[in-house]
């Protein structure tokens, strides 16, 4: 056991015990700075706040009167950013208890606080509301990406299916069983391969947000000995309420768009590279990037901070809010995807509510989305050629259809209920 591993455990220990009792400590919160990565910070944060919200919970008994979807938001509850899979369980707190109650659910939102508990969320502040017991006709829904959760849970779990309630579980990609060098932390792909062994051999259902993640889940699962042979599949679509705003000017330069974390999977540096080697870098155009640093990415932000390009034609907003976002999306006029493997996309859906023309890698979920609403490339050198092309002769006109956030959770709702167990 090294030193570094002793000292970050008793920052954890003393940052708990110094919160009881004085309450947000400056000397620790320096410490934590010092000692611990911003991921490592937001993960005691995480800890502090449910501590918190454990001493200060009122301790009753759950109160039912109709069959109730549980709606798992432990990730999101503590989370400081809202984009990719937050942004998804943002949207559906907003729409599925109205979706739910048309479908004669009550819609609960639970979290685990040291066990799974309703949580409500007033005037901004999230409060515990009571212990919940799930039984028959009830569903547990999982949209939030509550891999820890899931697996401290697992005897809650177990008994609550043993009583009637039907578990569905969301997987958004296969990331960390195709890519495991793309994911952030060491021990994440193998804790989220657990996972994903339990939800495969243990609840009744999985719903993905693409037909390709589907395939790939269940081609995953067949190869298992332990996967839940009656285990039910669907999927879904994200999606976008961006309101267009046309602020561009008659002189605005050629603006191409990428939106997405600044992490190895996005292939930002393929796009960077293509832009720089494109004639049309040398036009009255710019490139983009819109992205919060991520995971594994020093080289990548070291490249595009080098390149002779940057704050000239390259530019990269890190922390933009979705005000500012769609400004950018309403002044630009091609939105590019160079990742090299994708889920779904969501930033495609949000480049086609602006009705940007799009450029993405050859990969299959983007056969599957976009079909034939967009340009393909393979490399930096198509990349490049379709940036040409788009710039000189037009893009492919985009078709695509698209759902809203309303529609997206009536799909995923449409999904589970398709599957038969409610």
């Amino acid at each position: 056991m090294n030193m570094g591993f002793l000292i970050k455990k008793f920052l954890i220990f003393a940052a708990i015990l110094s919160y009881r009792l004085f309450g947000k400590c400056p000397f620790y919160a320096k410490l934590r700075r010092r000692f611990l990565s911003p991921i490592q910070n937001e993960y005691l944060e995480k800890l502090i706040r449910k501590d918190y919200l454990h001493r200060h919970a009122v301790r009753k008994a759950e109160v039912k009167s109709v069959k109730t979807v549980y709606f798992d938001v432990s990730v999101y509850m503590f989370s400081n950013r809202i984009s990719g899979i937050q942004r998804v369980v943002s949207k559906f707190i907003e729409y599925l208890p109205e979706i739910a109650k048309k479908n004669g659910y009550d819609f609960k939102m639970v979290s685990d606080i040291r066990g799974y508990r309703e949580v409500s969320l007033d005037a901004g502040e999230w409060r515990v509301v009571s212990c919940i017991s799930p039984g028959k006709h009830d569903v547990f829904l999982c949209v939030d990406l509550s891999a820890y959760e899931v697996l401290n849970n697992r005897k809650n779990i177990e008994k609550w299916k043993r009583n009637g309630c039907v578990f569905i579980a969301s997987v958004y990609d296969l990331c960390f069983v195709k890519y495991p060098e793309y994911v952030h932390l060491a021990n994440s792909a193998s804790v989220l391969e657990k996972w994903l062994s339990y939800i495969t051999s243990a609840t009744d259902g999985i719903i993905t947000d693409s037909r390709t993640v589907m395939e790939e889940v269940r081609d995953w699962a067949g190869s298992r000995l332990d996967a839940n042979p009656d285990l039910k599949y669907g999927y879904f679509y994200l999606g976008s309420d961006f309101k267009r705003r046309n602020i561009k000017t008659e002189h605005s330069a050629f603006t191409f768009i990428a939106v997405s974390t600044i992490e190895p999977r996005k292939g930002y540096k393929d796009l960077i590279r293509a832009y720089e080697k494109s004639p049309v870098s040398k036009e009255k155009s710019r490139l983009i990037i819109a992205g919060r640093r991520g995971w594994k990415c020093e080289d990548i932000i070291r490249e595009m901070e080098s390149s002779p390009l940057y704050n000239e034609k390259i530019f990269w907003y890190g922390d933009a809010s979705d005000e500012e976002l769609e400004g950018l999306y309403a002044e630009s006029d091609v939105y590019v995807s160079a990742s090299y493997y994708e889920g779904f996309g969501l930033g495609v859906v949000e480049g086609t509510s602006y009705n940007l023309p799009l450029i993405v890698r050859d990969i299959p979920v983007y056969r599957e989305i976009v079909g034939e609403n967009g340009m393909y490339f393979t490399d930096t050198e198509t990349l490049a050629s379709c940036m040409k092309a788009c710039y000189n002769l037009g893009c492919i006109e985009n078709k695509m259809k698209y759902l809203s956030w309303r529609e997206s959770a009536e799909m995923a709702f449409e999904a589970v209920r398709g599957m038969g167990l409610l």
